[in-house]
């Protein structure tokens, strides 16, 4: 397994925007629930939709309409199948249970229209690293793999503001290994899946 670190001078120079913003920039931090649904060579191996699905959300804003931020995710999917599945020279059948946990951990940036408003629109880019992990139980055994690919997710949502602290978004983000790792059927595969969500955010 090798690790691609090829989103840290990106996350590096974000961090270092960052901190050199005012003091008083507004931060958002946040948390958000989503329901995914598997795309691309994930849908092959776990065709079911997901409820579980959860991230950490950081925004600080670097002007009226932009910010810049992290988010740390997590999104599980899973499907019990008799579907045959060749690994290697081997092709195995019966009853199987399938796993894909995802962990992406992207560096993100945010534009935003009028503020001011009670709804705003934004569009959103998030850029990083995915750690993830395939299994399969076939009756005793078990089979795993993992991987850490480079990745980006594109994201549109409604910020929605209030008279307090607390705000919310509704999300949309589709997530994008664009380097595929060999998993399961020793192929490469890219592992892409589409989240709708609602986050709750601190203003600070």
């Amino acid at each position: 397994m090798t690790t691609r670190l090829r989103g840290m001078p990106l996350a590096v120079a974000v961090l270092a925007l960052a901190a050199a913003t005012p003091a008083r920039a507004q931060v958002l931090m946040g948390a958000s629930y989503s329901w995914s649904l598997p795309s691309g060579d994930l849908e092959s191996f776990v065709g079911n939709s997901s409820w579980l699905g959860l991230s950490l959300e950081g925004r600080k804003f670097i002007g009226t309409h932009t910010s810049v931020g992290l988010s740390l995710g997590w999104n599980e999917f899973y499907e019990r199948t008799d579907e045959p599945l060749t690994i290697g020279n081997a092709t195995i059948t019966g009853d199987q249970y399938r796993s894909v946990n995802a962990f992406p951990l992207l560096v993100t940036g945010h534009v935003y229209s009028k503020a001011g408003e009670n709804m705003q629109m934004y569009l959103g880019l998030g850029a990083g690293v995915y750690y993830i992990r395939e299994q399969m139980d076939v009756g005793t055994y078990t089979i795993e793999k993992t991987n850490w690919v480079f990745g980006v997710a594109p994201e549109a949502g409604v910020r929605i503001n209030t008279k307090s602290d607390l705000q919310f978004a509704l999300f949309g983000r589709y997530h994008y290994p664009v380097e595929a790792g060999n998993f399961l059927p020793d192929d490469p595969a890219s592992m892409q899946y589409l989240s709708v969500g609602l986050m709750v955010l601190y203003k600070k």
